[in-house]
């Protein structure tokens, strides 16, 4: 008897999976999602799907269908799932599969997967690697400092990348527990890099989730020196969210660069910390020739918000001659206008 993974996943003909165990579940029956839907409600259907891919998700033979199921149980954060988890990427050949694991212990959370998450950090396939740098972003355990600390001092540029957007995207309580001055000082050296700048790209970004203090001399000083545009403009928008005497200060002067990108950000960051400057001169920006601009001063006024900046957006769409810059207007007043509702 074959057991379908349900419409959440593959159709059943893709399952590949065979267990005397499983004999009780309707056959073919992701055919018929309407069917399935009416004979179980979702919540059931989670968690007849957890009870029986915990217990055989070895017995999947299609890769690919593995991989999924894998990612569902991460999901639906099913620790049961973690012995089979740990099976896959102990046994596993296919690389894809062992990373889908990682990242569903990732999603897990369980502290006994901590070992085979850390093994996998020496696996010859860089995906793998780092699937587990992003899997031990998830757990609440001082030690793990040490280990980002010594990543970010890789000699391989995506692992240095990787482990930054990982810090980026830790939960909460996950970043507060490994944080240390060791993992700032080096996100701060990898921040003003000039021969890597999609490692300081990352590194700026990450900046933000430090306190402003032991940050914003570190951005000023970006934002007025560094000779990145990109590198630049992250520094404006994390300023922008950081409401200090000093943080207002660097993007005034950056309000009168040559470069209107980053004196359209720092105007908007000015704007969201309260200062007296109109939402309307943001206005000038929208009509600028280039389409970069355009795209920037649009995004500042979804972040900025309020029915102001709604009706700014509203009347740029039919005078937005770039399409890219034109549809993301509209998705961004259409959210807004969702949000005031």
């Amino acid at each position: 008897m074959r057991i379908c993974l349900g419409f959440f996943v593959l159709p059943c003909v893709h399952c590949n999976l065979e267990s005397d165990q499983v004999n009780h579940f309707p056959q073919n029956i992701s055919k018929k999602g309407s069917a399935y839907k009416d004979s179980y409600r979702h919540s059931d259907y989670s968690k007849i799907f957890k009870e029986l891919i915990e217990k055989n998700l070895e017995l999947i033979k299609n890769p690919h269908t593995r991989r999924i199921a894998a990612a569902r149980l991460g999901a639906l954060k099913a620790h049961n799932a973690v012995e089979p988890l740990t099976k896959i990427i102990a046994t596993d050949p296919d690389a894809h599969s062992v990373r889908a694991a990682l990242l569903a212990l990732g999603n897990i959370a369980d502290p006994s997967s901590i070992p085979v998450i850390q093994r996998s950090l020496h696996h010859p396939d860089v995906e793998v690697r780092k699937a587990a740098i992003q899997a031990l972003a998830y757990f609440e355990k001082k030690d793990l400092g040490q280990i980002f600390a010594e990543l970010l001092l890789s000699d391989h540029s995506e692992i240095r990348i990787t482990t930054l957007k990982a810090l980026r995207q830790s939960p909460p309580e996950a970043f507060r527990s490994f944080q240390s001055d060791k993992i700032l000082s080096r996100v701060k050296k990898a921040a003003g890099m000039q021969q890597h700048p999609g490692i300081a790209v990352e590194a700026v970004r990450l900046l933000a989730r430090f306190s402003a203090a032991d940050v914003t001399e570190e951005l000023c000083a970006l934002l007025h020196k560094h000779t990145d545009l990109e590198i630049r403009s992250q520094a404006a928008r994390v300023l922008g969210n950081i409401s200090s005497a000093r943080s207002r200060r660097c993007m005034q002067r950056v309000r009168s660069d040559p470069n209107h990108r980053l004196a359209c950000l720092a105007t908007a960051g000015l704007i969201k910390l309260g200062r007296d400057i109109p939402l309307n001169e943001l206005a000038v920006y929208l009509k600028d020739p280039d389409h970069r601009v355009r795209h920037t001063a649009v995004s500042a006024l979804g972040e900025i918000g309020g029915r102001p900046a709604k009706q700014m957006l509203q009347d740029h769409i039919p005078q937005e001659p770039d399409l890219t810059v034109r549809r993301h207007t509209i998705r961004l007043a259409t959210l807004l206008e969702r949000s005031l509702d």
